[in-house]
């Protein structure tokens, strides 16, 4: 008795065709997920700019173009 143990080249190319129908939906949301997580950094580090230039302003009164001074 012939016994054989694997996978047949349809069976590859059915799992290959399978992950590649995959991929081509899940790959956009990915995208998107870490474009939204990169662009809510970017609102929170812009949210503590500006409240650091308001504290100067409370404090000197007039804004600051030298960010060192802010502290960052």
């Amino acid at each position: 008795m012939n016994k054989s143990f694997g996978f047949s080249l349809v069976e590859l190319m059915v799992v290959v065709v399978i992950m590649g129908l995959l991929s081509t939906v899940v790959y956009p949301s990915y995208v998107e997920y870490v474009a939204r997580g990169a662009r809510g950094d970017a609102v929170a580090g812009i949210m503590r700019v500006a409240n650091l230039q308001e504290q100067f302003y409370l404090d000197n009164r007039s804004f600051e173009t030298d960010m060192t001074k802010l502290g960052l």
